[in-house]
């Protein structure tokens, strides 16, 4: 799926966000980002759900934290376990009391 001009800003104000709002720090390890490991924003579950689940809850924030580059891989969770059907309905929740 092809982002928009817009929704490749919104990505990036939300990244934005989403690490000030953990403290410049990665999500994951807990220690600052540096040049060397930038922060990125990393889906715990996978963009490729996006048709499945919806755009708007695949990049929702609760999906997205920041983490650095190698310990993205350690946010992955599988939609359909147990965190992962939790995970969805905290977001829709979240999505609904918007």
């Amino acid at each position: 799926m092809k982002l928009t001009f817009e929704q490749k800003e919104q990505a990036v104000e939300q990244k934005r966000l989403t690490r000030e709002k953990q403290g410049n720090v990665c999500a994951v390890c807990g220690e600052p980002f540096t040049t060397s490991d930038p922060p990125e924003a990393s889906h715990r579950i996978k963009k490729g759900y996006a048709d499945i689940f919806g755009y708007d809850v695949i990049n929702h924030p609760l999906n997205v934290p920041v983490c650095h580059k190698t310990c993205n891989s350690s946010v992955l969770i599988d939609p359909y376990t147990q965190t992962g059907k939790d995970l969805l309905r905290e977001i829709k929740e979240a999505i609904e009391n918007q």
